[in-house]
């Protein structure tokens, strides 16, 4: 059976908005050849990536935490999980939970496994392009933290381990149950830890299985006492479909820190 969230051909989309970014920064700056008229890579790279990253950050460094332990909930592909190691060099170890098989196994690649790597992008509606994106230097920026990948949905008995810095973009709304992870991902989270969750509310009610769940301001999660709001903002994201086509949302995103 093919990858319940991910299917092959979609992964170009995912590379391009997390890595295309990171490709040319090395320095390869090969046009992506399509089967109609190039696009720019403006249109092809999301800024969320590199954006909620400098706002998890700020969110750290607003609460004086200098994490130690990392969890991340939906690393997709791992460029927030890349940023995020390589701003905090003091992280030991490091959780990534992720139920795509597919996603996870080439964040796996990206992040674990230094060398050259095929990276996949849109060149038509069914057709795949390739650009080699190096590794190493990708992997060596990680590799100061221990990564244990967990290939599972995300509840309360995932894991039993906290840390100083929780971290669950964009998967609120792509869940049946995100009262549940929420949940979950507050107690996973230690005292005087960082929280940041980002939402695009695009929620389909038919796959929820409380249609309470589906709040219109991802800050009403954290009504109940304990947690101290540090910072509040929208950061667009997108991805391509085709050459010529995309999808943009506006991701809501929150950052708490617990109280302890």
């Amino acid at each position: 059976m093919d990858d319940f969230y991910c299917e092959e051909r979609n992964l170009g989309a995912y590379f391009e908005a997390e890595w295309l970014e990171v490709l040319r920064a090395q320095g390869d700056n090969t046009p992506l050849a399509c089967a109609s008229k190039p696009v720019p890579d403006a249109f092809v790279i999301s800024p969320f990536y590199r954006e909620v990253s400098q706002f998890i950050a700020a969110c750290c460094q607003q609460a004086d935490v200098a994490p130690s332990h990392y969890l991340e909930v939906g690393p997709a592909l791992g460029r927030v999980t890349y940023e995020t190691l390589r701003r905090f060099p003091q992280i030991r170890q490091s959780w990534l939970v992720e139920p795509s098989q597919r996603l996870l196994s080439h964040c796996q690649k990206l992040l674990m496994t230094p060398g050259c790597y095929a990276f996949p992008y849109i060149q038509g509606l069914n057709e795949r392009g390739s650009l080699v994106i190096d590794t190493t230097v990708i992997a060596s920026a990680c590799q100061h933290s221990e990564i244990t990948c967990i290939n599972a949905p995300f509840d309360g008995k995932t894991l039993t381990v906290q840390a100083d810095l929780t971290v669950c973009l964009n998967v609120l709304d792509q869940c049946q149950s995100p009262l549940t992870i929420m949940d979950a991902l507050k107690q996973s989270t230690r005292s005087g830890g960082v929280l940041v969750v980002s939402n695009t509310y695009q929620w389909q009610k038919k796959h929820l299985l409380d249609a309470e769940d589906a709040v219109d301001d991802i800050n009403q999660y954290f009504e109940t006492t304990g947690w101290d709001k540090l910072n509040d903002t929208d950061i667009g994201y997108g991805f391509r479909f085709n050459e010529r086509f995309s999808k943009h949302f506006l991701s809501h995103v929150v950052g708490y820190r617990k109280r302890g």
